[in-house]
This record gives C-alpha cells, sequence and structure tokens, in this order.
C-alpha cells in the first residue's frame, strides 16, 4: 500500500484544517487495516519539524518554542504507533530517486523525497497534492476518493 504525504498526515491532526475530517477518516481506515502497509517517509517528519520551527505550523496561535516541537512530536509519535503507521528510512536510493525528479518533473525537495519514497515502497501515494501527477510511474490516490472508496 501508499506512502501517506504529509498534507494527509497534518491535516489529519490539525482539527482546523479543511481537509481533518477526510484525513482523520483514512487514519481510521489504516487503523482499521482497511487500508494497508502504509507507510511515512522519513522526510515528513523533517519537514513538519522544519515548518513548526519556521512558524508556517503554528502551535496555539502562535510560533513554535523548543517544547512545543517537543509536545507536538510526542503527540505524533503516539498517534504514528496507534495508528500503526511505519516511517519509511532514508536511503542513498531515496536521494538519488528524489534528484531525479527534482530534475525531470520539477518537484520541490520535499515533493521529491515522498514520491521517491512511494516509487521505491510500492508506486503509490496518497496525497491531495496534484504535483504528483507528473511522476509517470506514480499512482497519486486522492483522500477524498479513497475515503469515499471504503
Amino acid at each position: 500500500m501508499p506512502v501517506l504525504e504529509v498534507d494527509v498526515l497534518y491535516a489529519g491532526l490539525d482539527r482546523d484544517d479543511p481537509h481533518s475530517e477526510v484525513c482523520s477518516r483514512i487514519f481510521n481506515m489504516v487503523r482499521e487495516r482497511r487500508l494497508k502497509n502504509v507507510r511515512i517517509c522519513s522526510l515528513a517528519l523533517h519537514e513538519l519539524e522544519l515548518n513548526l520551527k519556521a512558524g508556517n505550523i503554528l502551535v496555539h496561535g502562535r510560533k513554535a518554542d523548543l517544547d512545543d516541537i517537543v509536545g507536538f512530536f510526542e503527540d505524533l509519535g503516539r498517534l504514528l504507533t496507534l495508528y500503526r503507521l511505519d516511517v519509511l528510512a532514508l536511503t542513498c536510493e531515496e536521494i538519488i530517486e528524489a534528484a531525479k525528479l527534482r530534475r525531470d518533473c520539477g518537484l520541490s525537495f520535499y515533493d521529491s523525497h515522498h514520491a521517491a519514497a512511494a516509487l521505491l515502497f510500492d508506486s503509490e501515494i496518497i496525497s491531495m497534492d496534484g504535483a504528483y501527477d507528473a511522476v509517470a510511474k506514480l499512482k497519486r490516490t486522492d483522500p477524498y476518493s479513497a475515503a469515499r472508496e471504503q
């Protein structure tokens, strides 16, 4: 099964996100094993941390401090355990594939890593981001479609 992209991961964590409800359904489908063998790219964790540090993700309406980052990742770790979501290790193969995707498909740094991890895992990604549609061998599953199908 697929790699869960950071847009779905974050929306499932943030009740104020407009996609929160459908992404929470995706998490439940994973927990109930209606979606099997779902993984997270390791760079998703880095992307979340960087966005917290930069203030692009707010905690209690403000830029996160180090204690907020600790709390966020403690909660995320519990969520990953609860929903049985494993994190794929970063490999040289992923870095090579990500660089090729940035070169050939114009993906951003993080999108290229999510796509590379998915290609090396099973060639499927769950994401709302249409940028992945430019990757010929990658199947993007929109969370809204996945939630309706189950």
